[in-house]
């Protein structure tokens, strides 16, 4: 059976962190179906970036890139911007979007794309 893929957005990998909410047990609950994580190519190399830095956002960059790995969540090549490449794959693919940005998930949801987001600080919850 075919996996329904899961596209993780930037801003939701450091959820875990900042908030101590499991993203990963959190889509467990809200999918009824077998699934897969997956980020854009784009993700990890700003992730690298970042956590060549110092401070509490290179740690939070090192922590998200370990847990990607732990994790084994599918890296997919792509040179795009990593909004129109949530966009555009999720349409293309029928994949669910976990993000917590407003204006993506405005366009996400107007284009019928199932999203998931991050409510009250606490869980994994829909739009």
């Amino acid at each position: 059976m075919e996996k329904r893929q899961v596209l993780l957005d930037t801003n939701i990998l450091f959820v875990p962190f900042r908030f101590r909410v499991d993203i990963f047990a959190g889509i467990e609950e809200m999918l009824s179906e077998p699934w897969e994580a997956v980020v854009s190519s784009r993700i990890i190399r700003e992730l690298r970036r970042v956590a060549q830095r110092k401070g509490r956002h290179a740690i939070e960059a090192k922590l998200a890139l370990s847990m990607l790995e732990k994790k084994q969540v599918k890296i997919i090549a792509s040179e795009m911007p990593v909004d129109e490449w949530l966009f555009s794959y999720a349409k293309e693919h029928g994949a669910v979007v976990v993000t917590n940005d407003s204006e993506l998930i405005k366009k996400l949801k107007k284009n019928g794309i199932k999203v998931l987001v991050l409510r009250a600080k606490a869980r994994i919850g829909s739009v």
